[in-house]
């Protein structure tokens, strides 16, 4: 009688294959790249006024976030949730904790003031450790969990404002990282896609075994199979075309890359970055949108004048800095508007 192979937990059968995931990651690359590029070109220079601004791309940013995330528990369980891959799961955490520390490298270069600590790929790393005892949990108490998880983060204490805590959630002070997407409430999102997953495993795995269809859809799945290549290699070669961009359509150097040294505050997209954020929390103190306008305008020119934009980091902002600026704002305020 002949006997089928046994497969044990240290060498398990591959792992089948899911095209609608890989459509699926596609999709959220696709998203990044087009964030990425308005966000560059905004920066450079090269945006409309204010075209940034307001909590659109806020909210563009969220959804290409929880895209991502919501696509690493359902891959968790789809790859694991019937047998553990050690393997597999280990050479697959190795690599994204590598590249995480690769950006983290690279940004501090880049942008020491800004520099990215735990930036996307640092979140999806841990996420997927942590989730790793929730691939048994029943898909209830892992949503519940979740959505507990979400929910923490509207909590915020002064205590986790440092480096050390800042990773958990929680901070007070919003972090001057070009990229954070911290524990809480992001790992929630990780859970919610475990849940989904485990909701009905046999129809997502039905659903996610089907072939792309289309050149679209075959692009996407490609996209989606080398989702860590691309993340990596997009924005370095989308920022230096529109830089070149930037050089030759604005020979007056309005575009300004110093990697948040002195000279940035005088750059378009700091004056941009700097009167949408002014605007807005001038108008939740309940002044006119013309009110607001003049008060901003009148305190980028004072920060351009006397201020640099390392004096205006929020990790490291000094007191008598804090100072200088509640008195510049009163001196705008009482003086009624712009001054140049």
């Amino acid at each position: 009688m002949r006997r089928e192979p046994v497969t044990t937990a240290a060498e398990p059968k591959a792992s089948p294959h899911y095209p609608a995931l890989d459509i699926a990651r596609g999709l959220a690359i696709a998203m990044m790249v087009v964030y990425h590029a308005a966000w560059d070109a905004d920066f450079l220079g090269l945006a409309p006024r204010d075209f940034f601004a307001g909590w659109g791309w806020d909210w563009f940013r969220y959804a290409i976030l929880a895209s991502f995330l919501l696509l690493v528990g359902a891959g968790l369980v789809l790859a694991h949730g019937e047998r553990f891959r050690a393997r597999r799961f280990w050479r697959r955490f190795v690599l994204i904790a590598a590249c995480a520390g690769l950006i983290t490298l690279a940004s501090a270069l880049a942008f020491p003031r800004h520099m990215i600590v735990f930036g996307v790929l640092h979140s999806i790393a841990l996420s997927s450790l942590l989730a790793l005892p929730f691939l048994r949990a029943h898909w209830i108490a892992t949503g519940l969990t979740g959505i507990a998880i979400i929910a923490a983060g509207a909590l915020s204490f002064d205590a986790f404002d440092t480096p050390a805590l800042g990773w958990i959630g929680f901070m007070a002070t919003p972090t001057a990282s070009r990229d954070f997407v911290p524990l809480v409430p992001w790992f929630g999102v990780v859970l919610l896609g475990v849940a989904l997953a485990r909701l009905r495993v046999p129809a997502a795995a039905r659903f996610a075994g089907r072939r792309p269809g289309g050149a679209a859809g075959r692009l996407l799945a490609f996209g989606g199979r080398h989702s860590l290549a691309v993340y990596l290699a997009h924005q370095p070669l989308i920022f230096l075309a529109l830089a070149g961009v930037a050089a030759l359509a604005l020979p007056n150097g309005a575009a300004t890359w110093t990697g948040g040294g002195g000279a940035a505050v005088h750059s378009a997209a700091y004056g941009r970055s700097f009167s949408a954020a002014c605007r807005r929390s001038c108008a939740r103190g309940g002044l006119s949108a013309s009110a607001c306008a003049a008060y901003c305008q009148c305190m980028l020119n004072h920060v351009r004048r006397e201020l640099a934009a390392a004096d205006l980091d929020p990790r490291t902002i000094s007191p008598q800095n804090r100072a200088r600026l509640r008195a510049l704002g009163r001196q705008c305020l009482a003086g009624g508007g712009a001054r140049r």
